[in-house]
């Protein structure tokens, strides 16, 4: 059975105050998502952020899910969704790319395993939505 970490997070500090229910949402969610794959869950991450475009740098949870990562606690980190890493596609590339080099695999309740492909679609399609935006706000 492979071991995974789960790994969830509130990140805005309006949801701050339903937080424990958005919270223990994420958590089941992930959960029922490891027991489909019959993983083992060694541990659960939560995660209390100010702002989704918080730098990772000021992530402390999810810096230490990452340094135990390296140390082989786990081999695969289960979200529930890729935004629960930034709701900025270069932020959560960024989370995405340093949990891979600790040769951990993420998978997302919502999009199964997450790829380099996936990866690049959503920043074609994040590019394409910045564009579209632009281009729709002229007169």
């Amino acid at each position: 059975m492979k071991k995974v970490c789960i790994y969830c997070r509130v990140n805005s500090p309006k949801q701050a105050d339903g937080s424990a229910e958005r919270m223990e949402s994420q958590i089941a969610r992930c959960k029922k998502a490891a027991n489909l794959h019959n993983f083992t869950v060694v541990d659960e991450v939560r995660d209390f952020g100010k702002s989704s475009f918080e730098k990772v740098s000021n992530r402390r949870a999810l810096n230490e899910m990452i340094e135990r990562s390296r140390r082989g606690e786990f081999e695969a980190v289960v979200i529930p969704t890729l935004k629960v890493f930034s709701l900025n596609v270069e932020i959560a590339n960024d989370i995405y790319e340093k949990i891979k080099e600790t040769g951990a695999e993420v998978i997302s309740d919502n999009d199964g395993e997450v790829d380099e492909k996936m990866m690049q679609k959503l920043k074609g399609a994040a590019i394409y939505g910045r564009m579209f935006g632009e281009n729709d706000n002229q007169n």
